[in-house]
């Protein structure tokens, strides 16, 4: 699988492939990549991974047990980034730029 991308978030390593479903979850047990649930088109971290879907609704990773992704309703972005420090700035449809701490 060829990578185009690899972002860090501790100890969870995400990739970003040239395929159809483009983001995988390194799996550090099994020393194996799992395709990301969703249909991301954008995948950020820092000091958490953040998510957008193709509807611009932004989801955030949750390092649980379950390592699930999370629904964050009331706003949709056309991109996202994340700070080390756990801000998470977006842009919105306007061309508006958010920030939440």
């Amino acid at each position: 699988m060829e990578l185009l991308k690899v972002l860090l978030m501790g100890q969870q390593v995400f990739g970003e492939s040239a395929m159809t479903a483009p983001y995988i979850h390194f799996n550090s047990n099994k020393n194996s990549w799992k395709m990301v649930e969703g249909n991301f088109t954008h995948i950020a971290s820092g000091n958490e991974v953040w998510g957008l879907d193709l509807t611009g609704t932004c989801y955030k990773y949750k390092q649980s047990a379950t390592k699930k992704w999370k629904p964050i309703t009331g706003i949709k972005l056309l991109n996202i980034d994340v700070s080390e420090s756990g801000h998470v700035w977006g842009v919105d449809k306007k061309g508006g730029i958010l920030r939440r701490k």
